[in-house]
């Protein structure tokens, strides 16, 4: 049997992107214990939108201090054996939680890897923004924090995200 996942989902005064990426991860696979959105939000259109859409998700209050606390409060919070962070401005494909699934079984089985991510491509954005000056990512290297999976306690034992930046 596969060990559970929790899928951490920060986020920050963008509900219509968070219900994009919601609605391409749910229904969740077995495999998946939990999906926890940590809302680091100055207002309560997050709250709303999961209460009304999405009321299977776990909704926490970020701490209001920057990107990774955010990530590492809700890492905090989370049950499962295995992290999967995502971005509130990712939109996986079809299938992306069943083939971390499948993959962390298979790391599982052969005592490898405790962390690995997929391949993530940059689209849209205007000049100037984020979105258009950041790289695609193939799978080599260190993994970009929108999409990454690592075990609970390789995660615990690194001292998780870097709280000093803002």
């Amino acid at each position: 049997m596969s060990p559970a996942i929790s899928v951490i989902i920060p986020t920050c005064d963008r509900p219509e992107a968070l219900a994009q990426c919601l609605r391409a991860l749910i229904p969740p696979p077995v495999i998946v214990r939990e999906i926890i959105v940590c809302d680091d939000g100055s207002d309560d259109r997050t709250r709303r939108l999961i209460e009304a859409q999405f009321p299977d998700v776990r909704r926490l209050s970020g701490p209001r201090r920057g990107p990774g606390a955010n990530r590492n409060t809700a890492a905090r919070a989370a049950a499962g054996e295995w992290f999967v962070f995502v971005d509130d401005d990712c939109i996986p494909r079809p299938g992306f939680l069943e083939a971390c699934g499948h993959a962390i079984h298979s790391v599982g089985e052969s005592g490898g890897k405790a962390v690995f991510s997929g391949k993530t491509l940059a689209t849209g954005g205007t000049a100037g923004s984020l979105l258009w000056e950041a790289p695609g990512y193939a799978g080599k290297g260190l993994p970009p924090s929108c999409n990454f999976a690592i075990r609970s306690d390789i995660f615990a034992k690194s001292g998780g995200f870097d709280e000093r930046y803002r």
